[in-house]
Formats: structure tokens, C-alpha cells, sequence
């Protein structure tokens, strides 16, 4: 890390200023785009705040706990330097200097006060099939793979800490995290390859401490189909997979629900309202056209899902972007 780059870090921003005096959250949500606070518990931020890059990256306030809050895209929490405490889904995280944590979508999580020299940095994925294409594309049919989506469908998260990584893996994300920074000329196109390159080591670092294995031929079937939710989820169904894999779909449906705790058909529409949401942010197709895109052809049964979920109706999704 350029020592012009951490010095930049290092200086408390307005925010950090006020919290240093009175070590009390001082909002940031108004920089942020989330969904309406009135029906949720938590804030949920979504990527509208980030405009025209695939990335975004911020060193996270420090000096008083951020609340609990989730986000509709995949983050990943990098300490640059001394150490975080975060909760995530209920479970304490002790981060240390070059620690990495990758957080799935709908993650609830909440960070510990931060001290001058905790520099955590954010990292967070605007589409969130960027980030998921790019896990799939160096995970099929491959063991590792396995690893990563035994664990981030269990418990929605991957932590890769300092002393089980190459240093190669901490050596990328502070090129990405300078690249971004400096913002000089090309750098888009060379943060593009600097997060090839990360996801291609982060999947060669997946190992024993930063998973769950599912080693059963049970689990590895769950697995299965996990994986064809997230790759095929606007044409895959229950039945499909039953043909595919040449079993039972009534013991593939009670697997699944047995193992995860909910329904395949929860967790594939789950899947598709993730895509639409993001799709009516960034897209100007009508609602009708991104339900069918996502493969849901009832367009009431898309608006009472959608609502369940988010709280707000597509159209009032949409008027976040203007």
C-alpha cells in the first residue's frame, strides 16, 4: 500500500470527526440507497448509490458501532490494518490485519467502534451476478467449488483469514483498493483484471478454516442443486433437476427443505426478485419484461412476492435511481 494512499486513510473524514468526539453513530444512510425503513427492522442498502463502475470501495467509519443493517449485494469487509469485531448472522468475527470476509446477500450483520489506526475497507459488487459469474466461472465441477456453496448458502459468509491465505490474495485487493482511489487513467479497465485475478485466488485459498465441507452424498446433491439455482435460475425447476440427476422429485424437494430449512421454490423465487431488483435499478425494461427475464411469467404472483420481500412495490423500487 502507497503510504500516500494509507496517510489519505488514516485522516478522519466529517463523519469519523463527529464520532471521535462523542463515539456515537452518526448516520450515513443518506449517502446510501436502502429500502424504506418503515416496514423493515434493519436497513437493507441497495446499489443504487453506486453509479457506473462494477465496484465500490470505502474505508467503513470508524470510532462508534455501525448498526445492524443488510444489503441486496455481495460485500467483502478487508482489514488494511489492526483489527474489527463483527456480528454476523448472530456469530462474532474477530478480524485482524489482512483478514478477509465475504458477505452474501441479505447478510445481517453489525460492526464493533473502530479505533484510529482499524482501517477496514468495503468492498462492494453493483450487479450482483458480477460477482456470482465470476465464483462460478473458477468453481464448476470442481471440489472447490463445492466448498464455496456448501458455506455461503449455511451461513452466508466466508472468512479467509491473514495466516491461511498466500500473500497474494492481500497483495490484490490493495492494488484494487489503490487502483480505485487514485482513479487515474484506465483504471476501470485495470480494476477489471486486478478482480479476475482476486477471484481466481480467493477460490484457490477456499480451504478447511474458511468453510463447512458437506462431505455426505446427501449434502453433495443439495449442492447440486444450489448450483443449478444460481446458474439457471430463469428456467430451472424442480422437475428439471429430477430428469437431469435421475431422481425421486418429491426426495429432492424434502432433501432440500430438510437440509436448508426452506423450499426450493422459496429459495429459487428469492433468487429471481434478487435479479429483478436489482434489474429495475439499472435497467429501463417495464416491470412485465424484468419479471419474465427472471423467469416469472405470473406478474401478480411477482408483485406479491416482491412485496414481501422488499416492502415496497417494483415502480416505488425504480424511482430510487432518479
Amino acid at each position: 500500500m502507497e503510504k500516500n494512499i494509507y496517510a489519505q486513510l488514516l485522516e478522519p473524514n466529517p463523519i469519523e470527526s463527529s464520532q471521535l468526539i462523542d463515539h456515537k453513530f452518526h448516520s450515513d444512510f443518506k449517502n446510501k440507497t436502502l429500502i424504506s425503513l418503515e416496514n423493515s427492522q434493519i436497513p437493507v442498502f441497495t446499489t443504487g448509490f453506486i453509479k457506473k463502475r462494477e465496484i465500490y470501495i470505502a474505508k467503513h467509519n470508524r470510532f462508534a458501532s455501525y448498526p445492524t443493517h443488510s444489503h441486496t449485494f455481495v460485500e467483502i469487509n478487508y482489514v488494511l490494518s489492526g483489527k474489527a469485531v463483527e456480528i454476523v448472522n448472530g456469530q462474532k468475527i474477530i478480524l485482524e490485519n489482512g483478514d478477509l470476509l465475504l458477505l452474501d446477500i441479505g447478510t445481517v450483520h453489525s460492526i464493533k467502534a473502530l479505533d484510529f489506526k482499524d482501517i477496514l475497507i468495503n468492498i462492494v459488487f453493483r450487479d450482483i451476478n458480477y460477482a456470482f459469474d465470476n465464483l462460478n466461472k473458477f468453481s464448476e465441477n470442481d471440489a472447490i467449488g463445492n466448498l464455496y456453496y456448501s458455506n455461503i448458502f449455511d451461513k452466508h459468509f466466508l472468512l479467509f483469514k491473514k495466516e491461511d491465505t498466500e500473500s497474494s490474495l492481500q497483495t490484490i485487493v490493495e492494488l484494487m483498493i489503490t487502483e480505485y482511489l487514485k482513479n487515474q487513467k484506465n483504471a476501470d479497465s485495470i480494476l477489471d483484471s486486478y478482480i479476475n485475478i482476486f477471484f481466481k485466488l480467493l477460490f484457490r485459498n477456499i480451504n478447511i478454516n474458511s468453510k463447512t465441507i458437506y462431505d455426505s452424498e446427501q449434502d453433495k446433491l443439495v449442492l447440486i442443486i444450489l448450483r443449478e439455482i444460481m446458474n439457471s435460475y430463469q428456467t430451472i425447476s424442480l422437475n428439471r433437476i429430477a430428469t437431469k440427476y435421475n431422481y425421486n422429485r418429491n426426495y429432492l424437494g424434502n432433501l432440500f427443505k430438510e437440509k436448508l430449512g426452506d423450499t426450493f421454490s422459496n429459495v429459487l423465487t428469492d433468487k429471481r426478485l434478487s435479479v429483478a431488483y436489482e434489474k429495475l435499478l439499472h435497467s429501463n425494461d417495464s416491470v412485465y419484461q424484468i419479471a419474465n427475464s427472471v423467469g416469472i411469467s405470473n406478474t401478480t404472483f411477482f408483485y406479491k412476492k416482491f412485496r414481501e420481500k422488499y416492502h415496497e412495490l417494483p415502480l416505488e423500487i425504480r424511482k430510487k435511481k432518479h
